[in-house]
């Protein structure tokens, strides 16, 4: 919409993921299921967990298996974890 230069609804909440904006995080959510997409020592992560079940998924969006590996089970990435989850909550 930005793009086509047209206003953005009253009802509508959040920031254009088109926009360039400093910040190095964003808040996400999509039916039962909210979380953070984040830049940590230059690569992007997407963190998700669920509303209703709070399983836990997060993404190495930079790697070459992106979403389809879920890093939240796999021990080495378990600082990782802890720390998008910090974000997650600082950012609810």
């Amino acid at each position: 919409m930005t793009t086509l230069q047209y206003s953005r609804p009253s009802s509508w909440q959040g920031v254009p993921l088109q926009v360039t904006t400093p910040r190095s995080s964003i808040s996400i959510a999509s039916g039962d299921t909210f979380g953070v997409i984040a830049i940590i020592e230059g690569t992007r992560y997407k963190y998700l967990r669920g509303r209703n079940d709070n399983v836990e998924q997060l993404f190495d969006l930079d790697s070459p298996e992106g979403e389809a590996q879920n890093l939240a089970k796999v021990p080495m990435a378990q600082a990782l974890l802890s720390k998008m989850r910090g974000l997650h909550q600082a950012l609810e």
